[in-house]
């Protein structure tokens, strides 16, 4: 883009310029480091507005969850900023500091800067953090010259942008590879691999593309006992919507239409997928996780093959 000052550097190109100063930050705040670090706490739960606004006031308590990180300032070479959207109740930090020795308290109440733009709005936390250039700045005066990294929940434009605004790194994947991490490219990602999954069709956006990828499956032979629709950008399970055998003989476009809220219907246009309810008396899901480490290594996390005795997670009718 072009202004009387010449060109603008695109945000994309400026994150990847950013996002080269990750492996030294990373290393920096690695088990047995000495070097000063900041590390910056940033719950921002970025999803589908429709998505948040479905979620309302849970989303504010669930940003405690990442208080943990305030505990590592026990480490001396460690500051930690936590952000929150309201500021952090007395009593929830109390509760995460019980977790380390009395005599380390003071010090970690010393080394967080706790800072909250004080807004519970459908809006992610970095867009309500970056919109306060007064915390902005108070953030960029408490790391002065550390080294710092961001450790986000997830990375889309607006925690991009906020790192930006920062000049801090995140330890997080580019937002423009967001897609390839969606049900929709994991079914075509198995197939290519032969890795087992359940038959189904990805990629839908309507209700009108669900009841049509429904008929298909049933068609082939596959959903006797149900399916079970996903959104591609979902959290907890909330995103799964099952319809049993019983609930499609009774008629495949009315029963999709009345199992999805208006919330789900808005949701849905960033895509989803259809599968076939897998039915049985035990279930076990064999997965493994990996992350890539800043420095190029792989770890992978212990596999889990647990049989469980229970059903998919679904929205409840009264939500529908």
């Amino acid at each position: 883009m072009m202004s009387g000052m010449g060109a603008v550097p695109d945000p994309d190109e400026r994150f990847v310029a950013l996002q080269r100063r990750l492996p030294a930050a990373w290393e920096a705040d690695r088990s047995g480091s000495r070097a000063r670090r900041v590390v910056i706490a940033l719950p921002s739960y970025s999803l589908d507005r429709s998505v948040l606004a479905h979620y309302g006031a849970r989303v504010a308590p669930l940003e405690n969850r990442f208080l943990y990180v305030a505990l590592r300032t026990a480490d001396l070479a460690t500051r930690v900023v936590y952000l929150s959207s309201l500021p952090v109740d007395p009593a929830v930090l109390d509760a995460y500091l019980s977790f380390a020795p009395a005599a380390d308290h003071v010090a970690i109440r010393a080394r967080t800067l706790f800072v909250s733009p004080a807004d519970v709005s459908v809006a992610p936390l970095a867009a309500k953090v970056l919109a306060r250039l007064d915390l902005i700045d108070e953030i960029r005066r408490f790391i002065g010259d550390d080294l710092a990294l961001i450790e986000p929940w997830n990375v889309t434009d607006a925690e991009r942008d906020l790192a930006l605004a920062l000049d801090v790194p995140v330890n997080g994947t580019d937002p423009r590879l967001w897609r390839l991490a969606t049900k929709s490219e994991g079914r075509p990602l198995f197939r290519a691999y032969g890795v087992p999954h359940p038959s189904g069709i990805e990629d839908v956006a309507t209700v009108d593309e669900v009841v049509t990828a429904v008929h298909r499956l049933r068609s082939a032979g596959a959903a006797t006992a149900g399916v079970v629709v996903k959104l591609d950008d979902s959290v907890a399970g909330d995103g799964n919507i099952v319809l049993t055998a019983a609930d499609l003989d009774a008629g495949i476009g009315v029963a999709v239409s009345r199992a999805m809220p208006d919330w789900y219907r808005q949701a849905l246009r960033a895509g989803g997928v259809v599968e076939e309810l897998v039915a049985g008396e035990c279930f076990t899901s064999p997965s493994g996780q990996g992350e890539i480490m800043p420095n190029g290594d792989v770890e992978r996390a212990q596999h889990d093959a647990t049989c469980r005795r229970e059903h998919p997670r679904h929205l409840s009718r009264s939500r529908a």
